[in-house]
């Protein structure tokens, strides 16, 4: 009875799908491993030991308990090693720090509640022009993550290091000022995209400041966009920080602000005006960018910001743009001769951003092509999860002609949005999982059609946890 039982209860724990991203054997990882199978080599060893030839129904259930046991066993390895881990760490930043100290390159941070990544590319790619530059990649944002860049990828040659810094709980941004000195810093803006961790956009304010404050203890710059920053948090700061560059605000010009005029989203790019003002007066900077969304405007807008107050030429940051290269996984848009146009917005979808997502797939559609948006929503909206969605439900029930849900469970308010303001001849799909959507998509999608992928969460948003 047992033997059956445990043969079952073997087959119908083993995966069933493929992760999203295999698994990397980390030497983190590795050194869990092992310690998971010295914990597991202790089990089965006391259990040997104090086994007796009479009690077999008892070695059974003790092998049945230990296929329940495995993530108890992870988590006990893991705990384990904490000061270990702690120890390889501190070894770790210590000798990214004498990188720095050696190497000197001039550091810009980037954080703000959405947008950082972007602006990191734009901005990179701007300085590039100047002299050889190093950003951290991708979403890399962390302490360690830093760490790692810095150890492995800088090099002597790099005059700039654009550093990304993201914010998971008080002194997180600090921690990574201290690490990486930066000698400008960008803030693109406080808002809903951390609201579930934070509680308050006082709390995310106050995380999100920690590089202006210390860029001000050391008299340096910090360029941030006031338009996407509550007054009654930022107007009282600025009493306290006199090394505030706020752009986005045309009405409050301050020397080395730069403002957004227009931005037009065109089947080839973006048409940007700025004004640029200085103690001298104001020029108009006419721009064409090749990326897509109008919230792209803000992120050229503050990198601009950030290349003329190091001191790239203004003709230097136009050509630079022109030749802007997509950024992966962030309204990028690919065109294909055989299948639809692609729209990948599949990293860090916020509100703002998924309404300008939205406003892209309405450029790029024509009247033969449907629009088709796959979306499983957005996360870490707390309180505001509901309304968010149900007003982009809303916006994308007017403009969207196919509509696959993923995990529809959790965005009932999304759907309902949607049914609101879609037409009859509008069609809406559930499914459980991405790839559910992606096969429709692979099967259904015609030649002329514009699919939007609208983030892609990890597989835990979508699986049934089970024990």
């Amino acid at each position: 009875m047992f033997i059956p039982a445990l043969i079952i209860g073997i087959m119908t724990s083993r995966p069933t799908k493929k992760a999203k991203k295999p698994l990397v054997m980390t030497a983190r990882a590795q050194r869990i491993l092992y310690t998971y199978l010295v914990l597991i080599g202790f089990y089965f060893s006391g259990i040997l030991l104090t086994f007796e030839k009479e009690n077999l129904t008892a070695l059974m259930l003790s092998f049945v308990v230990f296929f329940q046991w495995p993530p108890f066993f992870l988590v006990a390895a893991t705990f384990i090693l904490i000061p270990v881990e702690e120890i390889i760490a501190a070894r770790y930043v210590k000798q990214a720090r004498e990188k720095m100290k050696d190497l000197n390159p001039v550091i810009i941070a980037v954080t703000g509640s959405y947008g950082k990544t972007s602006i990191k590319h734009l901005l990179s790619h701007i300085l590039s022009s100047m002299a050889p530059t190093l950003a951290t990649p991708g979403s890399v944002n962390t302490i360690m993550g830093v760490t790692r860049i810095i150890r492995e990828n800088l090099e002597k040659k790099h005059r700039y290091f654009v550093v990304e810094m993201g914010t998971y709980g008080p002194g997180s941004i600090k921690k990574l000022c201290q690490l990486t000195p930066p000698q400008l810093g960008i803030i693109s803006g406080v808002g809903l995209a951390h609201f579930e961790r934070f509680k308050s956009l006082r709390t995310v304010f106050k995380s999100k400041f920690e590089m202006a404050n210390d860029l001000n203890t050391r008299d340096k710059k910090t360029i941030i966009n006031g338009s996407e920053i509550p007054d009654y948090l930022l107007k009282p700061y600025m009493k306290q920080n006199r090394h505030l560059v706020v752009c986005g605000s045309p009405k409050e010009p301050n020397p080395g602000a730069v403002n957004l005029v227009k931005c037009r989203q065109t089947k080839d790019g973006l048409e940007i005006e700025l004004k640029v003002s200085s103690n001298r007066g104001s020029k108009i900077m006419a721009l064409k960018v090749p990326l897509y969304g109008e919230h792209q405007g803000t992120n050229v807008m503050l990198a601009v910001a950030a290349a003329l107050n190091i001191g790239v030429p203004m003709e230097v940051i136009k050509a630079s743009l022109k030749t802007m290269p997509q950024i992966r996984h962030r309204l990028e848009v690919t065109r294909t001769k055989a299948g639809p146009l692609i729209i990948d917005d599949a990293y860090n979808s916020n509100p703002t951003g998924f309404a300008s997502a939205l406003e892209t797939l309405n450029v790029l559609k024509n009247p033969d092509r449907r629009a088709i948006l796959i979306t499983p929503g957005m996360v870490e909206l707390g309180k505001e999860h509901d309304a968010q969605h149900h007003r982009l439900g809303e916006e994308a029930g007017k403009i969207v002609n196919v509509a696959l849900v993923v995990g529809p469970a959790r965005i009932k308010s999304f759907i309902e949005g949607f049914l609101k303001t879609a037409p009859k001849s509008s069609v809406l799909k559930t499914f459980e999982t991405q790839r559910e959507a992606e096969e429709w998509v692979n099967e259904n999608a015609r030649k002329n059609d514009v699919v939007l992928f609208e983030n892609n969460l990890p597989d835990i948003y979508e699986a049934e946890i089970r024990f």
